[in-house]
């Protein structure tokens, strides 16, 4: 992206396997993490722990996720919606990667931990969607899509799988430039 941007890095701090996909690139030995393991215990804490990150290092303009960080992420948001009506979000966008399904805030409030329904809520700021056509977790990342607001929500379908676009992918590389500057571009709008 341009040069002013500049990027803060928040590391899951739960011990997970590691992903299948990355299995050519990293060694099997090493140490992989996650932000939580589906349980209300450890979905709480990740969000309480990314809060208390953007207390202390805030404020962002937008936030970036992959797979489970987008899904975190989104259930952040649709969390400050329930909890704050009326009060404007903490970003003024999310871009999102092969984006994982989000929890819903208000089940998990009352002690359930369920996936949210599309119909149920949406997350209203500019969002940038990007997954693969061989994306074997396709439906989550269409399912998050599909709870952002339709008239600041912008896609690209590139052609691989759940991951994001490397160098050796040109085109899709530029794909994704071109939605996430568009979605940078409809925050500065809104501002």
């Amino acid at each position: 992206m341009d040069r002013h941007h500049t990027f803060d890095f928040v590391e899951g701090t739960r011990p997970a396997p590691m992903a299948p996909e990355i299995r050519h690139f990293y060694p099997a030995s090493d140490e992989y993490f996650s932000y939580h393991n589906y349980t209300m215990e450890d979905m709480n804490k990740a969000l309480n722990d990314l809060q208390t990150y953007i207390d202390e290092e805030g404020p962002f303009d937008g936030a970036i996720g992959f797979s489970q960080g987008a899904g975190l992420i989104a259930t952040y948001l649709l969390r400050w919606s329930y909890e704050r009506p009326g009060d404007p979000l903490p970003f003024k966008c999310a871009i999102f990667f092969s984006g994982g399904s989000p929890i819903d805030p208000m089940a998990l409030g009352a002690g359930t931990l369920q996936w949210m329904k599309t119909s149920d809520s949406q997350i209203s700021l500019p969002t940038a969607h990007m997954w693969g056509a061989k994306d074997h977790l396709h439906e989550d990342a269409e399912r998050l899509f599909a709870i952002c607001d339709d008239r600041k929500r912008t896609i690209y379908l590139h052609s691989q799988g759940h991951e994001i676009p490397s160098p050796k992918a040109k085109e899709d590389v530029q794909g994704c430039v071109r939605v996430i500057r568009r979605t940078i571009e409809k925050a500065e709008l809104e501002v």
